[in-house]
């Protein structure tokens, strides 16, 4: 075994991730997207509710950036004119 062996092993039973033997990269690829969906399914509308304040927090910050690009644009043009 790896020295990190202990880490890793530790690290998976801390989160509550499983550590499981896989015969092939596909296995366990199949494994994950099911870990995956399970979480989906489980934490779904926690999900839809955190991807629409991330979309708020998107369109403030575009805004923001919007009104910046104004005033910077006139502060060019008031410092040409001078």
């Amino acid at each position: 075994m790896g020295k990190n062996t202990f880490w890793v092993d530790s690290r998976c039973e801390s989160t509550g991730l499983d550590n499981k033997s896989f015969g092939s990269r596909d296995q366990k690829e199949v494994a994950d997207y099911a870990d995956v969906m399970d979480i989906v399914f489980e934490h779904g509308p926690w999900i839809s509710f955190f991807l629409n304040a991330l979309d708020a927090q998107k369109e403030m910050l575009s805004q923001k950036i919007e009104r910046e690009n104004i005033i910077y644009k006139a502060v060019q043009t008031v410092t040409a004119n001078y």
